[in-house]
């Protein structure tokens, strides 16, 4: 009982964030009513590139670091980064620079070109 909850949790999350039906996830083969939708199959290797900006003044990061376990990347003159041939479903990010808070996000994959946005909070003064 408790590994279907974990399982629709975990379906409701993920289909929230690519924005489909949650069901899709959430049924093993045997409970879904119909066959599982087949298409095109998706490019296995996904490019990820973006900005990290500040989250008020939206200037640039320079000098961030991207990591995503697999790979890394430090921010740019113009706080651009680039992760290639990322081949797992999805990503945890976790982007620190000095004087901002450290932010980790999980990102769905879906293979392709893929451009993404990291806006980091500065970091709250020492007392």
């Amino acid at each position: 009982m408790r590994s279907t909850l974990v399982r629709r949790a975990l379906a409701l999350s993920l289909a929230t964030a690519l924005g489909c039906d949650p069901d899709l996830f959430a049924r093993t083969k045997d409970e879904a009513e119909t066959e599982w939708p087949t298409g095109p199959a998706r490019p296995s290797e996904t490019n990820l590139r973006g900005t990290v900006i500040d989250a008020v003044t939206l200037a640039p990061l320079p000098g961030a670091k991207v990591d995503a376990g697999v790979a890394a990347s430090i921010a740019d003159s113009l706080g651009g980064y680039n992760l290639q041939k990322l081949t797992m479903a999805a990503v945890e990010l976790m982007t620190t620079r000095t004087g901002y808070d450290t932010l980790k996000t999980l990102l769905p994959l879906e293979g392709g070109d893929k451009t993404f946005t990291i806006r980091l909070r500065a970091s709250a003064p020492p007392p």
